[in-house]
């Protein structure tokens, strides 16, 4: 699915920003733009996904990492929407994680492929600051806590609070 392809270069830019490494989140942030312009056009306005787009084209223009850690944080909002939509077919699970310190203590998720923190808004200064708040799991698969029934408290936890 389109979400797969998304999720593949999201995870480099996100294994990048975790080690401090701009080069590679940049390298990422390409192979993201590039998934998005091979979706057909409809799919495109269903899923918003030109505002991913233009994330993960301020990731591969900046020189700062600064810079590419702010629009990966709406970059990861973006994905984490779209996958509980969507849901993710990928076979290697995938996990959403929080930090409360990021961006001055107002907080930031990211997705990440496996249960060992890897913040790539603090990088290696602060690499496991934060917690795994859940997996997400197959959409398609029989488990009893696939990811649509299964703690919807995301929402009302305080975490989105104060966006817009």
């Amino acid at each position: 699915s389109i979400a797969d392809q998304l999720i593949d270069s999201y995870l480099v830019i996100q294994k990048g920003l975790a080690s401090d490494g701009l080069v590679t989140a940049k390298k990422g942030a390409e192979q993201f733009i590039l998934a998005v312009e091979n979706t057909s056009e409809n799919l495109e306005r269903e899923w918003k996904l030109s505002k991913l787009g233009t994330s993960a084209r301020v990731i591969s223009a900046t020189s700062k990492i600064e810079t590419a850690r702010i629009a990966f944080l709406e970059l990861s909002q973006g994905m984490i929407s779209l996958l509980e939509e969507m849901g993710a077919t990928l076979e290697t699970p995938l996990y959403i994680a929080y930090c409360p310190m990021a961006f001055d203590n107002k907080g930031g998720s990211w997705l990440q492929s496996d249960k060992t923190l890897a913040n790539p808004y603090y990088g290696p200064m602060m690499l496991r600051c934060g917690r795994i708040q859940k997996q997400i799991t197959k959409s398609h698969s029989n488990h009893t806590d696939s990811f649509h029934d299964h703690d919807r408290k995301i929402d009302n936890d305080g975490e989105h609070e104060g966006h817009g």
